[in-house]
């Protein structure tokens, strides 16, 4: 009979106790403010990845866009015409690989094409890419 008297004042006192510790740190609560500088905030906004909008906008024409872009190509030894107008053609640097292979070979620079890594932007007319491809390239 004692246990059954003994529940509702265990919940008593346990509410008596949340309420009292929850009055003391109402009125005396351990909070730390601190002032942050703009340039501090946007320091530790930085270190977590954020960035500003304007920051991230491309004003960039797409002319200046495609001269950015520049895909690096290999030719390697014993690469024929037909591998390296394939190779142009799949890295998309040119947009017809049979059209570059039959230019090349009519102004006889198929067996003149030089082994090496090369730099080409897909704006680059077959003319220029045949005269890349054929210098001297260290």
């Amino acid at each position: 009979m004692l246990n059954r008297y003994r529940f509702p004042f265990l919940l008593l006192g346990i509410g008596i106790g949340i309420i009292l510790t929850n009055t003391i740190y109402i009125f005396n609560p351990y909070i730390e403010y601190r002032d942050y500088s703009k340039e501090e905030i946007i320091a530790e906004a930085t270190d977590l990845g954020m960035v500003f909008v304007k920051d991230n906008i491309d004003i960039s024409s797409k002319e200046e866009k495609e001269q950015k872009e520049e895909i690096k190509f290999i030719i390697e030894y014993g690469d024929s015409l037909e591998k390296v107008s394939k190779g142009l053609y799949e890295s998309g640097i040119i947009d017809d690989a049979e059209k570059f292979h039959k230019l090349t070979k009519d102004k006889g620079m198929d067996k003149k094409l030089r082994v090496g890594t090369y730099k080409l932007s897909p704006n680059l007319d077959y003319e220029t890419i045949i005269n890349i491809l054929t210098k001297f390239v260290e």
